[in-house]
């Protein structure tokens, strides 16, 4: 009897430890970040004369700005140094180049195989390539990269291409977990060594999980920003290795976050774009509703591949999308006031991470 109860115990406690430990996501190790070695606030934007009319995000390619809309055309590319003039490209639709929903995973990628946007179509699972060597009066067009086969039973959210014909996709598990793969030697499998990122889940809100990714195809690293947690997740796809970077000295409570409703829950996390020697991240740091109203300042958080925080950018507006140039100008994208805004700053600092 006394064996019993002591086995009813150890189940019991067993039981709550990991209710606990599961409150907080967690990679291998865990670094608390509470400064920077240099901060800045951005000052003198210098805005840009374009037609921004329906836009809700922004990515740098090659000698482009790539605009997603909400109109009858899902992108709109506009030649960085004209511009006033822009090219439709992916029409929404059921034809040939058109996409149903919007894609996800936008990378852009210059190789051997040449300047190209690639992204995932998660209607049809299939990877799509963009090449960006538009002739005049030329449509844009599309090539199907890597179609995932019908009988991998997957419902992937993103999928990524890495140099080596591997891909890295996430996936969604029923309705409040994701999970983790790598694609080679012909086969899915679980991505090992990233803590419990594939393990948590919430109860009703996936969304209080969510991330926004970005990978370095060279060093196959992965780094996911916390949307409503105040943590950047860094993991490798090649090594059972991980970290956590949190802002601040505590890490948010899943559970507390999900409960705290819609309104009043955080909003951290806002985009994060991947470069050769650094990543960085665009921090809001307010509640869901004040976001929603403009009432707020942003940062730029960089880190290298490392995880160690190298120069943060203060703006004091909120700021919607970001992507930084090769020869360190800061683009921002914002839908505070009327109309949205798409400007640059100039900032000598970033030159010295370039």
């Amino acid at each position: 009897m006394k064996n019993y109860l002591y086995l009813v115990f150890v189940t019991l406690l067993c039981g709550c430890s990991q209710e606990l430990s599961q409150k907080y996501i967690k990679c291998n190790e865990v670094k608390y970040i509470t400064d920077f070695p240099k901060e800045i606030n951005a000052s003198d934007p210098i805005r840009i004369d374009a037609d921004l009319r329906g836009c809700v995000n922004f990515l740098l390619a090659d000698s482009f700005f790539v605009l997603s809309n909400s109109g009858d055309y899902l992108w709109h590319l506009i030649p960085v140094n004209n511009p006033k003039n822009f090219i439709p490209a992916i029409r929404t639709g059921h034809g040939q180049n058109e996409l149903v929903y919007a894609p996800t995973s936008i990378v852009f990628v210059k190789d051997s195989l040449g300047a190209r946007l690639e992204f995932f179509d998660s209607d049809k699972s299939r990877l799509l390539s963009m090449p960006l060597d538009i002739k005049k009066d030329e449509k844009p067009g599309f090539n199907v990269a890597y179609q995932i086969d019908d009988n991998v039973r997957k419902n992937f959210s993103d999928v990524y291409s890495l140099p080596d014909s591997s891909y890295f996709g996430i996936e969604f598990v029923g309705f409040n977990m994701y999970r983790r793969n790598l694609f080679k030697n012909g086969k899915w499998s679980q991505i090992k060594g990233t803590g419990n990122l594939d393990s948590i889940k919430t109860n009703e809100d996936i969304n209080v999980i969510g991330s926004v990714i970005c990978l370095n195809r060279t060093k196959s690293i992965v780094a996911e920003a916390m949307i409503c947690l105040n943590q950047i997740n860094l993991y490798s796809l090649k090594e059972e290795k991980s970290l956590t970077l949190c802002v601040g000295k505590e890490m948010m409570n899943v559970e507390a976050v999900e409960k705290a409703g819609r309104s009043k829950r955080p909003v951290s996390f806002n985009k994060i774009v991947a470069k050769d020697n650094y990543f960085a991240a665009l921090y809001i740091g307010t509640d869901s509703k004040s976001y929603e109203l403009n009432n707020g300042k942003s940062e730029i958080m960089i880190f290298d591949w490392e995880g160690n925080p190298k120069l943060k950018i203060k703006i004091p507006y909120i700021v919607t999308s970001f992507d930084i140039s090769s020869d360190g100008k800061l683009y921002v994208f914002s839908c505070e006031g009327k109309e949205e805004t798409l400007a640059f700053y100039k900032i000598t600092e970033l030159k010295d991470i370039l």
